[in-house]
Protein backbone atom coordinates (compact mmCIF):
# COMPACT_ATOMS: atom_id res chain seq x y z
CA UNK A 1 0.00 0.00 0.00
CA UNK A 2 2.79 2.39 0.87
CA UNK A 3 4.32 1.97 -2.62
CA UNK A 4 1.05 2.85 -4.28
CA UNK A 5 0.70 5.91 -2.05
CA UNK A 6 4.16 7.10 -3.11
CA UNK A 7 3.29 6.66 -6.79
CA UNK A 8 0.04 8.60 -6.37
CA UNK A 9 1.91 11.33 -4.54
CA UNK A 10 4.42 11.68 -7.36
CA UNK A 11 1.69 11.74 -10.00
CA UNK A 12 -0.20 14.37 -8.05
CA UNK A 13 2.93 16.52 -7.84
CA UNK A 14 3.43 16.47 -11.62
CA UNK A 15 -0.25 16.74 -12.63
CA UNK A 16 -0.44 20.58 -12.66
CA UNK A 17 2.69 20.81 -14.85
CA UNK A 18 1.37 18.20 -17.26
CA UNK A 19 -1.92 20.11 -17.48
CA UNK A 20 -0.15 23.42 -18.15
CA UNK A 21 2.03 21.81 -20.80
CA UNK A 22 -1.04 20.36 -22.49
CA UNK A 23 -2.79 23.71 -22.47
CA UNK A 24 0.30 25.35 -23.94
CA UNK A 25 0.41 22.84 -26.78
CA UNK A 26 -3.32 23.34 -27.37
CA UNK A 27 -2.94 27.14 -27.46
CA UNK A 28 -0.09 26.82 -29.97
CA UNK A 29 -2.15 24.52 -32.16
CA UNK A 30 -5.14 26.86 -32.05
CA UNK A 31 -3.17 30.06 -32.65
CA UNK A 32 -4.25 31.50 -36.00
CA UNK A 33 -1.73 32.84 -38.50
CA UNK A 34 -3.97 35.73 -39.46
CA UNK A 35 -7.43 37.25 -39.43
CA UNK A 36 -9.79 38.66 -42.05
CA UNK A 37 -10.23 42.37 -41.30
CA UNK A 38 -12.62 43.12 -44.17
CA UNK A 39 -14.45 41.10 -46.79
CA UNK A 40 -17.05 41.73 -49.44
CA UNK A 41 -18.78 39.41 -51.87
CA UNK A 42 -17.83 35.75 -52.15
CA UNK A 43 -14.70 34.99 -50.13
CA UNK A 44 -13.92 31.37 -49.24
CA UNK A 45 -11.08 29.30 -47.79
CA UNK A 46 -10.03 25.74 -48.60
CA UNK A 47 -8.24 24.16 -45.63
CA UNK A 48 -5.58 21.42 -45.74
CA UNK A 49 -8.24 19.07 -44.34
CA UNK A 50 -10.39 19.61 -47.45
CA UNK A 51 -13.01 21.87 -45.88
CA UNK A 52 -14.36 24.82 -47.85
CA UNK A 53 -15.77 27.63 -45.73
CA UNK A 54 -17.00 31.16 -46.26
CA UNK A 55 -14.84 33.91 -44.79
CA UNK A 56 -16.07 37.13 -43.23
CA UNK A 57 -14.66 39.82 -41.01
CA UNK A 58 -13.16 38.19 -37.93
CA UNK A 59 -12.57 34.80 -39.59
CA UNK A 60 -9.13 33.28 -39.10
CA UNK A 61 -6.69 31.95 -41.67
CA UNK A 62 -4.01 29.37 -40.98
CA UNK A 63 -0.94 27.74 -42.45
CA UNK A 64 -1.85 25.76 -45.55
CA UNK A 65 -5.12 27.59 -46.21
CA UNK A 66 -6.01 28.70 -49.74
CA UNK A 67 -8.17 31.84 -49.86
CA UNK A 68 -10.31 32.60 -52.91
CA UNK A 69 -12.12 35.81 -53.82
CA UNK A 70 -14.89 35.68 -56.41
CA UNK A 71 -15.66 38.20 -59.17
CA UNK A 72 -16.42 41.61 -57.69
CA UNK A 73 -15.21 40.44 -54.27
CA UNK A 74 -12.26 41.33 -52.07
CA UNK A 75 -10.66 40.51 -48.74
CA UNK A 76 -8.20 42.12 -46.37
CA UNK A 77 -6.13 40.02 -43.99
CA UNK A 78 -3.77 40.94 -41.18
CA UNK A 79 -1.27 38.41 -39.85
CA UNK A 80 0.04 38.07 -36.30
CA UNK A 81 3.32 39.86 -37.11
CA UNK A 82 1.45 42.88 -38.50
CA UNK A 83 1.90 42.07 -42.19
CA UNK A 84 -1.22 42.64 -44.27
CA UNK A 85 -2.74 41.71 -47.63
CA UNK A 86 -5.50 43.10 -49.79
CA UNK A 87 -6.77 40.43 -52.20
CA UNK A 88 -8.34 41.84 -55.36
CA UNK A 89 -11.31 40.15 -57.08
CA UNK A 90 -10.80 36.69 -58.65
CA UNK A 91 -7.68 35.89 -56.63
CA UNK A 92 -6.33 32.62 -55.27
CA UNK A 93 -3.88 33.07 -52.40
CA UNK A 94 -2.13 30.49 -50.19
CA UNK A 95 -0.52 30.68 -46.77
CA UNK A 96 2.21 28.19 -47.68
CA UNK A 97 4.21 28.30 -44.45
CA UNK A 98 3.86 30.55 -41.42
CA UNK A 99 5.35 30.71 -37.93
CA UNK A 100 5.47 33.70 -35.62
CA UNK A 101 6.91 33.29 -32.12
CA UNK A 102 7.59 36.97 -31.63
CA UNK A 103 11.27 36.51 -32.37
CA UNK A 104 11.76 33.67 -29.89
CA UNK A 105 12.78 31.30 -32.68
CA UNK A 106 15.09 31.92 -35.59
CA UNK A 107 12.90 29.96 -37.98
CA UNK A 108 9.94 32.36 -37.81
CA UNK A 109 8.74 32.73 -41.39
CA UNK A 110 6.01 33.86 -43.72
CA UNK A 111 5.84 32.17 -47.12
CA UNK A 112 2.82 33.19 -49.20
CA UNK A 113 1.71 32.13 -52.67
CA UNK A 114 -0.10 34.07 -55.40
CA UNK A 115 -1.72 31.41 -57.56
CA UNK A 116 -4.10 33.66 -59.47
CA UNK A 117 -5.22 37.29 -59.48
CA UNK A 118 -3.45 39.93 -57.45
CA UNK A 119 -2.84 41.54 -54.11
CA UNK A 120 -1.23 44.42 -52.28
CA UNK A 121 1.18 43.41 -49.54
CA UNK A 122 2.69 45.32 -46.62
CA UNK A 123 5.41 43.49 -44.69
CA UNK A 124 5.46 43.08 -40.89
CA UNK A 125 7.74 42.21 -37.99
CA UNK A 126 8.97 38.84 -39.28
CA UNK A 127 10.42 40.60 -42.31
CA UNK A 128 11.95 43.29 -40.11
CA UNK A 129 13.67 40.72 -37.92
CA UNK A 130 14.83 38.56 -40.84
CA UNK A 131 14.28 39.84 -44.37
CA UNK A 132 14.99 36.44 -45.91
CA UNK A 133 12.24 34.81 -43.82
CA UNK A 134 9.41 36.29 -45.91
CA UNK A 135 8.78 35.29 -49.52
CA UNK A 136 5.99 35.84 -52.02
CA UNK A 137 5.85 32.94 -54.45
CA UNK A 138 4.25 33.03 -57.89
CA UNK A 139 4.37 30.63 -60.87
CA UNK A 140 6.92 32.86 -62.65
CA UNK A 141 9.14 34.16 -59.83
CA UNK A 142 9.74 34.28 -56.10
CA UNK A 143 9.66 37.75 -54.56
CA UNK A 144 11.91 38.68 -51.63
CA UNK A 145 11.04 41.59 -49.37
CA UNK A 146 13.00 44.48 -47.87
CA UNK A 147 10.60 46.36 -45.59
CA UNK A 148 8.20 46.51 -48.46
CA UNK A 149 4.80 47.71 -49.61
CA UNK A 150 3.82 46.71 -53.13
CA UNK A 151 1.12 45.66 -55.57
CA UNK A 152 1.12 42.51 -57.71
CA UNK A 153 -1.03 41.13 -60.54
CA UNK A 154 -0.57 37.72 -62.14
CA UNK A 155 -1.94 37.32 -65.66
CA UNK A 156 -2.37 33.85 -67.10
CA UNK A 157 -4.37 32.51 -70.01
CA UNK A 158 -5.84 35.92 -70.82
CA UNK A 159 -7.54 36.27 -67.43
CA UNK A 160 -6.59 39.97 -67.14
CA UNK A 161 -9.24 41.00 -69.67
CA UNK A 162 -10.89 43.20 -67.02
CA UNK A 163 -8.13 45.82 -67.39
CA UNK A 164 -9.42 48.65 -69.65
CA UNK A 165 -6.80 48.33 -72.40
CA UNK A 166 -6.98 47.97 -76.18
CA UNK A 167 -5.36 44.52 -75.92
CA UNK A 168 -5.36 41.83 -73.24
CA UNK A 169 -2.06 42.10 -71.31
CA UNK A 170 0.63 39.49 -71.90
CA UNK A 171 0.82 36.64 -69.42
CA UNK A 172 3.25 37.15 -66.57
CA UNK A 173 3.69 38.95 -63.27
CA UNK A 174 3.20 42.72 -63.04
CA UNK A 175 4.31 44.56 -59.92
CA UNK A 176 4.94 47.97 -58.38
CA UNK A 177 6.99 48.84 -55.30
CA UNK A 178 5.29 51.54 -53.26
CA UNK A 179 7.79 51.59 -50.39
CA UNK A 180 10.99 49.78 -49.51
CA UNK A 181 12.26 47.28 -52.06
CA UNK A 182 11.34 43.92 -53.55
CA UNK A 183 13.70 41.35 -55.05
CA UNK A 184 12.72 39.25 -58.07
CA UNK A 185 14.39 35.85 -57.61
CA UNK A 186 14.51 33.46 -60.59
CA UNK A 187 16.37 30.58 -62.13
CA UNK A 188 17.43 31.65 -65.63
CA UNK A 189 19.46 29.34 -67.86
CA UNK A 190 20.65 27.35 -64.87
CA UNK A 191 21.75 30.37 -62.84
CA UNK A 192 20.09 32.08 -59.89
CA UNK A 193 19.34 35.76 -60.50
CA UNK A 194 18.15 38.54 -58.19
CA UNK A 195 16.66 41.72 -59.66
CA UNK A 196 15.91 44.58 -57.23
CA UNK A 197 12.78 46.69 -57.70
CA UNK A 198 13.20 49.87 -55.58
CA UNK A 199 10.46 52.20 -54.38
CA UNK A 200 8.61 53.94 -57.21
CA UNK A 201 9.64 51.33 -59.80
CA UNK A 202 7.48 48.86 -61.68
CA UNK A 203 8.44 45.49 -63.13
CA UNK A 204 7.16 42.85 -65.53
CA UNK A 205 8.28 39.22 -65.28
CA UNK A 206 7.47 37.03 -68.27
CA UNK A 207 6.75 33.31 -67.95
CA UNK A 208 9.72 32.62 -70.25
CA UNK A 209 13.44 32.90 -69.72
CA UNK A 210 13.65 36.65 -70.29
CA UNK A 211 15.20 39.02 -67.77
CA UNK A 212 12.64 40.98 -65.70
CA UNK A 213 11.81 44.41 -67.11
CA UNK A 214 12.20 47.13 -64.46
CA UNK A 215 11.30 50.73 -65.23
CA UNK A 216 9.89 54.07 -64.13
CA UNK A 217 6.84 54.00 -66.37
CA UNK A 218 3.54 52.97 -64.86
CA UNK A 219 2.18 49.59 -65.90
CA UNK A 220 -1.51 49.85 -66.89
CA UNK A 221 -2.16 46.41 -65.39
CA UNK A 222 -1.25 47.87 -61.98
CA UNK A 223 -2.06 51.56 -62.43
CA UNK A 224 -5.59 50.94 -63.76
CA UNK A 225 -6.48 48.56 -60.96
CA UNK A 226 -7.54 49.36 -57.40
CA UNK A 227 -5.17 48.29 -54.61
CA UNK A 228 -6.25 50.00 -51.36
CA UNK A 229 -4.15 50.04 -48.19
CA UNK A 230 -4.59 46.58 -46.58
CA UNK A 231 -3.90 47.99 -43.11
CA UNK A 232 -6.58 50.68 -43.33
CA UNK A 233 -10.01 49.21 -42.47
CA UNK A 234 -11.77 52.19 -44.07
CA UNK A 235 -9.86 52.12 -47.38
CA UNK A 236 -12.10 49.89 -49.48
CA UNK A 237 -12.26 49.93 -53.28
CA UNK A 238 -15.24 51.64 -54.85
CA UNK A 239 -16.48 50.30 -57.15
CA UNK A 240 -15.12 46.76 -56.94
CA UNK A 241 -13.21 45.63 -59.99
CA UNK A 242 -13.35 46.94 -63.51
CA UNK A 243 -15.71 44.58 -65.30
CA UNK A 244 -17.46 41.24 -65.32
CA UNK A 245 -14.22 39.29 -64.86
CA UNK A 246 -12.74 41.51 -62.16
Amino acid sequence: MRGNDVKRSRLGRWAPWVLLLGLGIQDTALAAAGEVTAARGRVTVATPAGEIKALERGSTVNEGDVVNTGPGSFAKMKFSDGSAFYLRPSTRFQVESYQDTGGQKEDDRGIFGLLKGGFRFVSGLIGQRNKDAVKLRTPVATIGIRGSDGSFRLCSGGDCFDIPLDEIPDDGLYMKTNEGEFLIERELDGRFTVTPVPAGKTAYVSPGADEPEVGDEGLPVIENDDYPDPKDPDDDPEPLGCGPGA
